[in-house]
């Protein structure tokens, strides 16, 4: 479901999707096709309990001030290439952003970009506090995607309070008027025909019921996250994080994988993998709790790897826990398959 509504979804339309298990639905997110990101950009942010409206609206800005930073120097659609011996003034990234970007550059505000640079070249989020709530999502929603930009709010919180659901229907209408983006919100079915909610269900679709309450997983403490994601590790996982950090300081190991890579299978479906070694057909997945912990998650993993496999790659999942606590555990394993790859070829 949420899979056909991210192919489907332009125009900066609004479209709420009623869920049994909205985490869960969220997670295909782990499993789309690459094709579907085709020139898009995905943000997402989780609402376990709803704040009040101007708190939530902090959060969602918060949230765009992650991802932009996350995705620093790639900028309105074109990266700019920034290392540890660069001298360049945040004068010279905002020349540069406003010289190319001809088509936004009536949207893009010279003072915020201008700021906004130094904090990511001091290496904080572009949050400054002298700008308003309303600039601050324009702009940095224009930064991370400039043309199509999907934000996808899942709200987990079940407990039933009124003026919550209202201003919780407020942030969305006004993140989606701020920002220009798409929205998807993914509602508990609970709330499907609740007054306070009716400015954001309208043309709501119900998601079709797979899963058990025994079979909704234990949550993770990130809340959002940023799909696609290519070329290095995701700034949202630890694990990712870690392998990167260790498997450059390996003499044998270093220099072979990249993270966050499109593959193609035989049947012609196209997947991102977490780190693969293209010269030795090998793929490691690293599996983290919230998005491989459900009888569906388990199932697609499965077929994925089916299709990987008779395409050619070796496949080796490592548990997100292992990788964090049993680091040396999980480099001796990548050696291992290595090694074994290297045989077979």
């Amino acid at each position: 479901m949420l899979t056909k509504c991210l192919q489907k979804i332009n125009d900066r339309k609004l479209q709420s999707i009623i869920c049994h298990n909205t985490s869960e639905l969220l997670s295909e997110l782990q499993f789309v096709q690459s094709s579907v990101f085709d020139k898009k950009t995905v943000v997402s942010h989780t609402v376990s309990k709803i704040p009040m409206v101007n708190t939530l609206i902090d959060d969602l800005v918060l949230t765009l001030a992650n991802a932009a930073y996350e995705i620093w120097p790639v900028w309105y659609g074109e990266q700019v290439l920034v290392s540890n011996s660069d001298n360049y003034l945040a004068d010279n990234f905002t020349s540069h952003f406003l010289n190319k970007q001809d088509k936004y550059v009536k949207r893009i505000s010279k003072r915020w970009l201008k700021n906004s640079i130094l904090c990511c070249l001091e290496k904080k989020i572009p949050l400054y506090s002298s700008f308003s709530s309303n600039i601050h999502a324009a702009q940095l929603a224009l930064a991370i995607e400039p043309d199509n930009l999907v934000f996808i709010v899942c709200l987990e919180d079940l407990v039933h309070r009124k003026e919550r659901l209202i201003g919780f229907a407020k942030a969305i209408e006004w993140c989606l008027q701020e920002t220009k983006a798409s929205f998807i919100v993914l509602i508990p079915e609970r709330y499907q025909n609740q007054k306070e909610l009716e400015t954001i269900l309208y043309k709501s679709v119900i998601a079709e019921k797979k899963y058990s309450n025994e079979e909704i997983p234990e949550k993770e403490e990130r809340k959002h996250g940023i799909w696609p994601f290519e070329g290095r590790p995701h700034p949202f996982s630890p694990g990712e994080q870690k392998l990167s950090e260790y498997l450059e300081k390996d003499k044998e190991l270093a220099g072979l994988f990249k993270f966050n890579q499109r593959v193609s299978t035989i049947r012609g479906n196209h997947y991102f993998v977490d780190l693969l070694w293209q010269e030795g057909f090998c793929i490691i997945e690293v599996d983290g709790f919230t998005f491989h912990s459900s009888k569906s998650s388990f199932k697609k993993d499965r077929f994925r790897d089916y299709e990987l496999i008779i395409k050619g790659y070796t496949v080796l999942r490592l548990p997100h826990d292992e990788v964090m606590g049993e680091i040396d555990s999980s480099i001796d394993r990548i050696r291992d398959v290595v090694n074994f790859c290297r045989k077979k070829t």
